[in-house]
C-alpha cells in the first residue's frame, strides 16, 4: 500500500532540468537544489535521472527527470508507462489539498511548462519513483 503523504505530480515542458527547477524556485516557495543523480541499472546497463530536491520541515520535494540518454546506451524512462512526461515532482510529506491546488494553478501559470497533473500512484506499475 502507497503512503497517502505522497503525491506525484507529472510535468511536460521542453525546458532544460536546471531551467526548470529554477523557474519552480522563481514562482513558488521551493527551493529546489541539484542533488545526486538517481541511479538505476537493467540489464547491466547502468542509468542515470537528473534529480533537484527541496526539504522543509514538514515534506521532501523531489523533481527527476522521466528520460534518462546515453550515446552508449540509448534511452531509458524512469517510469515508461508515463514517459509521455519529462519530470515528476514527487511529494513525500504531508501537503493539504488546497496548497497542493495553489502549487499547480502557480505553475500552470508558466508558459515554458505545457502540461502538469497529479497522478494516481496507485494506477502507476513502477513503484520505483518512490525511492528516488
Amino acid at each position: 500500500m502507497i503512503d497517502e503523504n505522497y503525491k506525484l505530480i507529472g510535468i511536460v515542458t521542453d525546458l532544460k532540468d536546471y531551467k526548470l527547477a529554477w523557474n519552480i524556485n522563481q514562482e513558488t516557495y521551493l527551493k529546489l537544489i541539484k542533488t545526486q543523480d538517481f541511479s538505476s541499472q537493467t540489464e547491466e546497463k547502468p542509468f542515470s535521472f537528473s534529480r533537484f530536491k527541496h526539504m522543509d520541515d514538514r515534506s521532501v520535494v523531489t523533481l527527476v527527470k522521466n528520460k534518462s540518454y546515453s550515446s552508449d546506451e540509448g534511452s531509458k524512462f524512469l517510469l515508461h508507462d508515463l514517459r509521455q512526461f519529462n519530470f515528476f515532482m514527487l511529494i513525500d510529506g504531508w501537503v493539504s489539498e488546497e496548497k497542493l491546488n495553489n502549487f499547480i494553478s502557480q505553475l500552470k501559470q508558466n508558459s515554458s511548462i505545457n502540461f502538469i497533473k497529479i497522478l494516481d500512484l496507485s494506477k502507476i506499475n513502477s513503484q520505483e519513483i518512490l525511492i528516488v
